[in-house]
């Protein structure tokens, strides 16, 4: 079974950018095909762009997150809309000196005037990843400071970001392969303990959803088994999920309310094949609804986000292979069950947002040739439609 991570940064932070693309066949990132039909055509650059995550606040107001990379090293990506078009935002860029490598993992929004984008970036010397936050205050992205519980002697990085108000915001991750909580009070980050988990057992927290000052939920991995986390307003509190699947990693978390959380992921079936996993929570407990794998039962697919609007209305979204070449998904619940909508491009999506019934976004990368380059589709309400988006 293939990771979550797919094509991210992160996923492929350990063996080098530059060369884990490389090695990638064309087809891996996303090859334009026959599904790929009717594509408005956009040049491609000599960098590598990839989009990993998307926040949305109104029909005018949306960003999307990522990086881009040339053969020398990676640079943070931020794009904004405007309620017409997507255009590059300057972001502070490689502010840690040559190798640091910044990369943007996800993004959160309160307002026209507040966002958070979290990722990581290199130390310039080890080779090993650092914290990473960046803070819009409705003029320009600065980098604010962020703990770094491992320091230059291990592996940090934050993965998930979200923000309730311009005083309440939540970032997780990992740090020296335990799971990372941080949490923005309206003046600085501070760690927040996390639960412990057994001797020996790694976590990771993926990602986070914040309804309110009193309520956040965390999913990721611990070891092999599915790591939930809630926060009750003073403490976060380890929550029992069901598990009846082996290898389970949740890579999304979406809440509307107390009573309307969602978590989704993948787990391991049989011969190895992955299986997509959706779980409920409606109050008093957690519970798998059914889902159906796209591709047939010999795909592999992977979720990356989910976003919910309402409890009738939620968005996840992910990628699929058969053989080696990828496919996006959507998967849509309607109140009643996950339905698949036609994916109208070939590539991987890996972050979500969901706006209203007839407003939602995601975003990830194709390949239109030797480079993976952004991709980006707008739910209108009737259908997911390509949406040209810029490239460094």
């Amino acid at each position: 079974m293939r990771s979550f991570g797919q094509l991210s940064r992160k996923s492929i932070t350990a063996i080098g950018l530059t060369a884990a693309l490389a090695a990638v066949p064309s087809a891996a990132l996303g090859t334009t095909g026959a599904s790929a039909a009717g594509r408005t055509p956009r040049a491609s650059t000599q960098n590598q762009n990839v989009l990993t995550a998307v926040a949305a606040r109104s029909s005018a107001l949306a960003w999307a997150v990522g990086w881009w990379a040339t053969a020398s090293g990676s640079h943070s990506l931020i794009e904004r809309w405007n309620g017409t078009a997507w255009t590059i935002v300057p972001s502070p860029g490689p502010a840690h000196g040559v190798g640091s490598d910044p990369a943007l993992e996800a993004v959160a929004a309160t307002s026209s005037s507040s966002a958070w984008a979290v990722g990581f970036y290199g130390d310039g010397i080890d080779g090993l990843e650092q914290t990473l936050i960046y803070h819009w205050n409705g003029r320009a992205w600065k980098q604010v400071r962020s703990p770094d519980p491992g320091g230059r002697k291990a592996e940090d990085m934050l993965d998930g970001v979200a923000a309730f108000s311009a005083s309440s915001a939540w970032a997780v991750g990992v740090a020296s392969l335990k799971p990372l909580i941080e949490h923005w009070n309206g003046r600085a980050w501070q760690r927040v303990a996390s639960p412990s988990l057994r001797p020996g057992i790694r976590g990771d927290l993926t990602a986070v959803a914040a309804p309110s000052s009193s309520d956040a939920w965390a999913v990721g991995v611990a070891g092999r088994k599915p790591l939930l986390e809630h926060w009750n307003g003073k403490t976060w509190k380890l929550v029992s999920t069901p598990d009846r699947f082996r290898d389970v990693q949740l890579s999304g978390v979406t809440a509307t309310s107390p009573s309307n959380v969602w978590a989704v992921g993948t787990y391991e079936g049989a011969r190895g094949a992955g299986h997509l996993l959706t779980e409920h929570w409606n109050g008093h407990g957690w519970k798998i609804l059914p889902i159906a794998n796209p591709g047939g039962t010999e795909s592999e697919p992977i979720f990356g986000q989910v976003a919910a609007a309402s409890p009738k209305d939620a968005w996840a979204v992910g990628s699929y292979s058969i053989g080696i070449e990828n496919f996006p998904f959507f998967e849509h619940w309607n109140g009643k069950a996950w339905k698949q909508i036609p994916a109208p491009d070939s590539g991987l999506l890996y972050g979500v947002a969901a706006v209203s019934a007839t407003s939602a976004w995601a975003v990830g990368s194709y390949n239109p040739g030797r480079l993976p380059q952004t991709l980006i589709e707008q739910w209108n309400g009737k259908g997911w439609t390509l949406v040209p988006s810029p490239n460094r």
